[in-house]
């Protein structure tokens, strides 16, 4: 394989190996696998006693000494040793590579074309949300609407992969980051509007969020109403307590009064996708992990 294709694990077949080398001795098994080992990172080794000698960890002596029992498993072509069985595992390798590079491939546009569209459909609830608020006559079907395509568009973004038994670093090179929503989509009114100011409200707060500034995040029970609505999956109330805890625990990923809100909604949101079955048999993770590395929203 060239540099490129080399992967981290290289095929053996104990019962064949085993069954070939019989009468090889310790010191032979190891010449032997440090040349199989050799060939299937830089390909087949030149026919030279000083190479090989070195492949094999063995001085000039020793080489000589077991040279015609490892060297019984090779051919020589064109100045290079082949070997018959490791050749077909490389170009099997080869294909399998290829065949995962496609798949992912093809996996991604797809993707791409079901975020694209879950866009499009936030955008349109937005427009549409807007224009009912403008004529007075906003309702709650389309702002749920709006909150279920922005929880899609978040639930694609953060869709699991399937693992591979052993993931090259050019296999983890195909993995999807998972990524925040977009500021363009956040900013077309698909997230819940923030709660009105302590002081605006007559109700006393059902709690209170710590900000990173040491002030705090005053949330009334009206907008914890409206929440329920646009989420109703969620039990709104309970995550709210949970947002208290980990935010009263975890200093450091507190966010400014203003990104408070997007914060909220994403917690939301992916509790929402999660769902009491989760996603599509996926492993979720907790909450908190979400969030780490969100940074000052604010």
């Amino acid at each position: 394989m060239s540099e490129t294709e080399v992967d981290t694990w290289m095929p053996l077949y104990i019962g064949d190996y085993l069954g070939a080398t019989a009468r090889l001795t310790t010191e032979q098994h190891g010449a032997y696998l440090l040349l199989l080992m050799d060939y299937w990172r830089n390909g087949a080794p030149p026919a030279n006693d000083a190479v090989l000698a070195q492949i094999a960890r063995l001085d000039r002596p020793g080489w000589r000494r077991h040279k015609a029992a490892v060297l019984g498993f090779f051919t020589v072509a064109e100045g290079r040793l082949v070997h018959r069985r490791l050749e077909e595992e490389l170009a099997r390798a080869r294909r399998m590579r290829e065949a995962r590079v496609e798949r992912a491939s093809k996996g991604g546009v797809a993707r791409r074309e079901r975020l694209g569209q879950l866009l499009q459909d936030a955008a349109q609830a937005s427009r549409q949300q807007a224009e009912d608020a403008a004529s007075g006559g906003a309702s709650s079907a389309t702002s749920t609407a709006s909150s279920t395509a922005v929880s899609s568009a978040a639930s694609t973004l953060e869709a699991c992969t399937s693992p591979s038994p052993s993931p090259s670093p050019s296999q983890r090179s195909l993995q999807r980051e998972v990524s925040p929503l977009p500021e363009t989509l956040l900013a077309a009114g698909s997230v819940p509007a923030p709660p009105p100011a302590a002081s605006a409200s007559a109700e006393k707060p059902f709690l209170s969020l710590p900000t990173n500034t040491g002030g705090l995040f005053h949330v009334d029970p009206a907008y914890v109403a409206r929440l329920q609505g646009q989420f109703p999956a969620v039990d709104v109330r309970q995550q709210f307590r949970q947002m208290q805890a980990w935010l009263e625990g975890n200093p450091r990923h507190r966010k400014t009064a203003a990104g408070m809100t997007r914060f909220v909604a994403n917690w939301l949101a992916r509790e929402q996708n999660r769902g009491p079955q989760g996603q599509g048999g996926c492993a979720a993770a907790p909450p908190p992990a979400y969030f780490i590395g969100d940074g000052d929203l604010g």
